[in-house]
C-alpha cells in the first residue's frame, strides 16, 4: 500500500512538473503601449511533445495597425519547425494565418522577422504559434518575442 501511495505521489508531481514547463505566453497590451517584449527561461522549451508553443498579444487598439515582431529561438537539437503569425479580430474568431517561416535548425539560434509598415491591418489580436514536427526528435527554446505596433 505504501508503494502505490508513493507511485500515485510521484505520478503527481510530474503531472504539476509538466504542467509548468513550456507555458504558452500572452499579454494584455495597454492602450497606451505600443511595444512589448515577452520573457522566456529555459521551460520555455519546444519539441516534438508538445510541438504547439503559442505568443499571443492582446492589441488593444482603436485603430487599424502596422507592426515588426522579432522571434528568436535557439536550437537545442534539431529543429524542424513553422513559426507562424496569425491575427483576429474578435476573441471567438478563428485565428488566420498572416505568414508563416519554416526553419530548419543548422545554426545555434536564428531570427525570424515580421514586417507590416505599409498597410494598416485590422486585427486586434497577433500570435505566435511554433509548430514542430512531431514526427522528428528536436526541441529548441524561444529566447525572444518582441512586438513592436503602430496605430497611426
Amino acid at each position: 500500500m505504501k508503494k502505490f501511495i508513493k507511485a500515485l505521489l510521484l505520478i503527481g508531481l510530474i503531472v504539476v512538473t509538466l504542467g509548468v514547463l513550456a507555458q504558452d505566453k500572452s499579454y494584455d497590451l495597454p492602450r497606451t503601449d505600443y511595444y512589448h517584449a515577452f520573457t522566456f527561461t529555459a521551460a520555455d522549451t519546444v519539441s516534438e511533445n508538445d510541438s504547439l508553443y503559442y505568443v499571443q498579444l492582446f492589441l488593444n487598439k482603436a485603430e487599424p495597425i502596422k507592426y515588426n515582431i522579432e522571434t528568436k529561438i535557439t536550437k537545442v537539437d534539431t529543429v524542424v519547425t513553422t513559426v507562424t503569425l496569425q491575427g483576429k479580430v474578435f476573441s471567438t474568431d478563428s485565428w488566420t494565418d498572416i505568414t508563416a517561416v519554416s526553419y530548419i535548425g543548422t545554426g545555434t539560434d536564428t531570427t525570424i522577422h515580421y514586417t507590416e509598415n505599409t498597410t494598416a491591418k485590422y486585427y486586434r489580436y497577433l500570435r505566435l504559434k511554433h509548430d514542430c514536427d512531431a514526427t522528428q526528435a528536436q526541441n529548441y527554446t524561444i529566447s525572444t518575442a518582441l512586438f513592436k505596433i503602430w496605430d497611426k
